[in-house]
């Protein structure tokens, strides 16, 4: 799991991220990723953890991002994670976990750099699927709300360089600071995914961004407009499907 909140639905680790995990089965969570530490990306974790911890749902480990933001740790989201027995692990740009034919290579950040913002700390993930053969099958790149300069430092320094990817969770929900020309000219997406409320008053998301999509020829899934969106790779083929009909 990658994040857990919400700025405009109440609650949402009972009413949607814990229904979701119910649907699917899911018994336990080799890892739970965390780009940064605002609330709208991890005030859904506690009922999480609470649910998880009631429901005999084991937590290989909550795992955060090893950079230093400056005058601001997370060390409630520390603390709440070692209440419930969840050990908690850092991931800085070129390590690498691995679950059979699953990888996650962390693209950012340095585990050496100082950041003023949470943002720009934000753990960046290649996370790629495996074929029997070892070549990539599938790859999605996530971002958190990693911004401009934090983009810049990947494509300066991703090891390997940034691969092109399938799909790219568009960084800090479509907003104008992030997603420069360069990083999407880079990851190449065959499809990208924007999260954010409907009616929101952060303008999310920007007229700029969706226009460097459309310029790319790069198909835009918004979920204030398709609702959750699901996807899934079978026979050698990508499937989006949305919750909401869009045209």
């Amino acid at each position: 799991m990658y994040d857990a909140g919400s700025s405009s639905q109440k609650d949402t680790g009972t009413w949607q991220v814990i229904p979701f995990l119910k649907y699917q089965g899911v018994g336990r969570l080799e890892a739970v990723f965390v780009s940064h530490w605002d609330a709208d990306h991890i005030n859904g974790l506690e009922a999480v953890f609470e649910w998880a911890d009631k429901s005999g749902v084991s937590i290989g480990g909550l795992v955060l991002p090893q950079a230093h933001v400056v005058q601001d740790e997370p060390s409630q989201l520390v603390e709440m994670a070692e209440s419930y027995r969840i050990p908690v692990y850092r991931m800085a740009a070129g390590d690498l976990l691995t679950d059979g034919k699953t990888e996650f290579l962390c693209l950012h950040p340095d585990g050496n750099d100082s950041f003023v913002d949470r943002n720009t700390a934000s753990l960046v993930l290649q996370l790629t699927l495996r074929a029997g053969n070892g070549e990539k099958d599938f790859s999605i790149l996530l971002t958190g709300d990693v911004d401009a300069e934090g983009e810049e430092k990947i494509l300066a320094s991703a090891p390997g360089g940034l691969q092109r990817c399938d799909i790219l969770k568009t960084a800090h929900h479509g907003s104008e600071t992030s997603t420069s020309q360069e990083f999407l000219a880079a990851a190449a997406p065959a499809c990208a995914l924007i999260s954010c409320g409907r009616n929101n008053s952060y303008g999310h998301p920007h007229k700029e961004v969706l226009a460097r999509f459309k310029a790319a020829g790069i198909p835009v899934l918004v979920t204030n407009e398709c609702g959750a969106v699901t996807v899934r790779r079978r026979q050698k083929k990508i499937r989006v499907e949305t919750f909401l009909k869009v045209d």
